[in-house]
């Protein structure tokens, strides 16, 4: 179930001004794990002062919790996504803080596309290390391939002095670095209730957020573009929607994601 805030209600406008508390709770959010605030120091790269400030905003607005402490250090867990910010439409105040909100949801944006847009690897020779968004499939099927490999070495399948020889050296992991952005629907609330389906819980954030967009009428080649993705990972995304959602067409990828 997503969570849910009134835009009207104190400190939420705060904290939909704050980038650095909307990227470290979609860090928080994604890995669906408990986490001390040294750890999320080291995975955003904000300084320790700036971790504490965002953890008690986002804990006094019911985004995370705080669990056990281990050895003095307590560890902090977010609240289910997406972030839905609902306000109401008669209301001129809460217009105007929507406004604001919007304004700033922009910007961050743009400060995200900024921090994407700067080098994240060096390359020496042919060898390359670095931290990259992969598609799932394409992550389940190097390592499959790296067990194989793996594998063949273990067992010295290549004694025949006759096979070609190469020195191999592998390695495919799940990493938590980089920042994120969180998924941010911004609801009226009389349609609020309407707007969660309960299928959208099965969705990641990443799925959930290229649903809105192309509920929202852009195009796959659009939605790659803004992502920093390519195509076919967008198209490959959108079939795992369709799938979980049980939808064979947009029209009705729209309906379930506005209820």
């Amino acid at each position: 179930m997503p969570s849910t805030l009134d835009v009207a209600l104190p400190g939420v406008g705060d904290l939909l001004s704050d980038f650095e508390s909307l990227a470290l709770w979609e860090s928080m959010h994604s890995s669906e794990e408990a986490w001390a605030p040294g750890e999320l120091s080291q995975a955003t790269g904000f300084p320790a002062s700036v971790v504490a400030s965002s953890l008690g905003r986002l804990e006094a607005l019911g985004l995370c919790r705080r669990e056990a402490v281990t050895r003095g250090v307590p560890a902090f867990r977010a609240a289910p996504g997406p972030l839905v910010v609902t306000f109401d439409p008669s209301d001129e105040s809460s217009n105007l803080r929507l406004a604001t909100v919007r304004l700033g949801l922009m910007n961050h944006l743009q400060r995200m596309a900024e921090h994407h847009a700067r080098p994240s690897a060096a390359a020496l020779g042919r060898d390359v290390v670095a931290t990259v968004a992969a598609d799932p499939e394409l992550v389940s099927r190097l390592t499959r391939e790296v067990e194989r490999v793996a594998g063949t070495a273990s067992q010295g399948a290549a004694d025949d002095e006759s096979s070609p020889r190469a020195s191999v050296s592998l390695s495919v992991r799940p990493v938590r670095g980089g920042l994120r952005f969180p998924v941010v629907m911004l609801i009226p609330a009389s349609e609020a209730g309407r707007r969660t389906d309960p299928r959208l819980a099965s969705l990641s954030p990443r799925e959930l957020e290229i649903a809105t967009s192309l509920a929202d009428g852009r195009t796959k080649k659009e939605i790659a573009e803004r992502l920093g993705v390519s195509f076919s990972t967008v198209n490959t995304i959108t079939s795992r929607i369709y799938r979980k959602l049980g939808v064979t067409r947009r029209a009705s990828l729209v309906n379930a994601m506005r209820g």
